[in-house]
């Protein structure tokens, strides 16, 4: 279907830049923090497994996302006007998934270094350290992807279920896997800071402070600022197929006959 896909693609495309921008931005605020040193704040495998790997699925299965249900279309051709004015990918769309990733970047990098700064000691006395740093704030990235993914679809079904939290799982199952290897550069990190209190007091405060003010903002944009697809949406759940007929009087389209005042609805939405 065209709006389908239109509307999938554009959120797939605009969604792979937000999320890389997320992962790179931390990485050249930390460079830049650290007089650019050259040092990388994200293991290598860390960096192959995010775009190739642990956000995959969601990004795949995402194309079984509906923006508004089918019979709706069927009885609003209207909303195909949003998808030729390139209502959901334009410079502003564009421009606004970036700078979502940027804002959130510097807020992770600020929390950790913050929170878990020289100095301080891990709860098996082993001082902390930059592979640490990069693995708290590596997960909390993907917890917040999983928020992301949720929050921004329109159709779970049962597939998306399965990639979105299936990811979180895939997430932890490999990364605990790929600290129990003596040869690489994460070895035991993992299992040492399962048992350490701040582990999950940073995930949860990232996660708060990445999701709700994105929350918030979609909550209130579709509620007191909608857009004209929105305002489709929040028509969609009010009538269904079987019970409208025609198109709801706010959106429906009225053809005037000629020496009359009778308003007619369209043929087109019959």
């Amino acid at each position: 279907h065209g709006h389908y896909s239109y509307e999938r693609a554009c959120y797939i495309v605009q969604y792979c830049f937000y999320k890389s921008m997320l992962l790179s931005f931390i990485q050249l605020a930390y460079n830049a923090a650290a007089q650019f040193s050259g040092v990388s704040y994200w293991d290598a495998f860390q960096l192959a497994a995010f775009n190739g790997l642990f956000t995959l699925a969601p990004v795949f299965f995402y194309v079984v996302d509906r923006s508004v249900p089918r019979q709706y279309l069927e009885l609003q051709p209207r909303v195909y006007r949003f998808s030729q004015g390139n209502g959901s990918l334009n410079a502003g769309t564009f421009l606004g998934f970036l700078l979502r990733g940027q804002v959130q970047a510097i807020a992770v990098l600020g929390l950790t270094v913050l929170i878990c700064g020289a100095g301080r000691v891990n709860g098996d006395g082993h001082p902390t350290d930059l592979v640490n740093d990069s693995f708290m704030t590596y997960s909390a990235i993907m917890m917040v992807q999983v928020v992301v993914v949720v929050v921004e679809s329109h159709t779970v079904t049962a597939l998306n279920q399965v990639a979105i939290w299936g990811t979180a799982i895939v997430y932890w199952l490999t990364m605990l896997a790929y600290c129990s290897y003596p040869g690489f550069k994460m070895y035991h990190v993992m299992q040492r800071l399962l048992g350490d209190p701040m582990l999950y007091l940073l995930q949860i405060l990232l996660l708060v402070v990445l999701a709700v003010p994105m929350v918030a903002f979609k909550t209130w944009s579709r509620n007191y600022s909608p857009n004209e697809l929105q305002l489709h949406r929040n028509l969609a759940r009010q009538f269904t197929a079987e019970n409208c007929r025609y198109s709801p009087p706010s959106v429906r389209s009225m053809s005037i006959r000629e020496g009359s005042d009778e308003s007619i609805p369209s043929t087109l939405y019959r």
